[in-house]
């Protein structure tokens, strides 16, 4: 008796395992929006190593800079105005279209890492979380960044 239930419980853990990381779906992202965004980026800096922009679920865009030592004071701020321009409603919801997900993305995450630290922006189609209603007064629709 005892090995059937083991068998059991072990087989019930490995349905639960194998429901929840098909759960999480990762896409890179190309579009004309985002490649034009990468080849901007490198041109900014022999020091870019890497760029990944990457659509994962809940709609999150998140956009990665490796950087092969330490930025200028100046940088990040650069890199950030450039990212800036790029997440618009109009380039964010073709990806959401391209890659099948409903709706608007609803954040994206921005982060230029370094040898040993990062430092990370993100910002949000809604300024809260409770937009349930849908009303336009809670979007910000990318404009507010921390």
């Amino acid at each position: 008796m005892k090995k059937a239930s083991i068998k059991i419980v072990t087989g019930v853990f490995a349905v639960i395992i194998f429901l929840f990381s098909g759960c999480q779906t990762s896409y890179n992202v190309k579009t004309d929006a985002s490649e034009q965004l990468k080849s901007d980026i490198t041109a900014m800096s022999s020091l870019i190593n890497s760029i990944d922009i990457t659509l994962s679920g809940p709609p999150d865009l998140d956009i990665y800079v490796h950087v092969d030592g330490y930025p200028s004071d100046q940088a990040p701020g650069a890199l950030l105005d450039r990212v800036k321009t790029f997440t618009t409603v109009k380039n964010l919801d073709e990806i959401a279209i391209k890659y099948g997900w409903g709706g608007h993305i609803q954040r994206v995450n921005f982060s230029i890492s370094y040898k040993d630290s990062s430092i990370d922006y993100s910002t949000g189609y809604f300024e809260r979380y409770d937009a349930s209603d849908g009303s336009t007064s809670f979007t910000g629709a990318y404009e507010i960044w921390r």
